[in-house]
């Protein structure tokens, strides 16, 4: 699984309110403009709306391990491993170098299935760490675009209630100006909580890492002491 289309996965998708500004009076027609507001209100709203919806986060699928690839790689070099016991079999054939290569294949062998079992481990437990991350950026996520949603829809029926009403429409256009700014300036703190998990995920990558490295460490001092072993009782 590629990290950079975890942190893509992880990214928070931005609702619409750039043409907010176009409800809202800014200059000597403020007054026609608050006029007009009443008669617009309710189809700009809904167009807000559905802009919003088109835009609200997908689903995130949870990542998994390409099995597969990895089962592939690993048989290849297990092939490529056995042949080269099999030369050294041939090329040394008294008891005693037999007994120092049986030795020799069964340290290599077991070094390298702890390895495996040990970076097969690491991997897993990133997979599961990101997905459960995912999967509570994605509920996180929906919860603040629906209630921003909600909020807009919310100032959307009140200014038509307080048009209906015959309310001056200055008014209720600065207090659904004032109603979106509140929504919007909301979505923005949820969004700045959400930037924490992007450390979360800096921080499963080293855990990763500093495993791995570890098992590689521990099985390259393996090989090469086995090594040193089969070439003395060669001699």
């Amino acid at each position: 699984m590629k990290i950079s289309n975890i942190k893509l996965s992880l990214r928070i998708l931005v609702l619409a309110f750039g043409f907010v500004i176009l409800l809202m009076p800014s200059s000597a027609s403020a007054r026609t403009e608050n006029e007009k507001f009443c008669a617009k209100v309710g189809t700009i709203s809904q167009q807000m709306l559905s802009k919003m919806e088109s835009k609200k986060h997908p689903v995130i699928l949870e990542k998994t391990l390409n099995e597969n690839k990895i089962t592939s790689l690993r048989a290849k070099s297990d092939t490529k491993r056995e042949e080269s016991y099999s030369k050294l079999y041939q090329k040394y054939s008294s008891e005693t170098q037999k007994i120092a290569i049986d030795e020799y294949k069964t340290s290599i062998d077991n070094a390298i299935n702890l390895r495996r079992q040990k970076t097969d481990l690491a991997r897993e437990n990133f997979i599961s760490e990101v997905n459960k991350l995912a999967s509570n950026h994605y509920q996180t996520v929906s919860m603040s675009e629906n209630k921003v949603i909600t909020a807009v829809q919310a100032a959307s029926d009140l200014a038509a209630s307080q048009c209906a009403d015959g309310v001056n429409p200055a008014q209720v256009s600065a207090s659904f100006k004032q109603s979106l700014l509140s929504a919007k300036s909301g979505f923005r703190i949820d969004k700045t909580e959400l930037e924490s998990k992007k450390l979360k995920i800096d921080s499963l990558l080293n855990t990763r890492k500093q495993a791995i490295d570890g098992a590689s460490q521990e099985f390259r001092t393996s090989v090469q002491a086995a090594k040193e072993k089969l070439v003395s009782a060669l001699r």
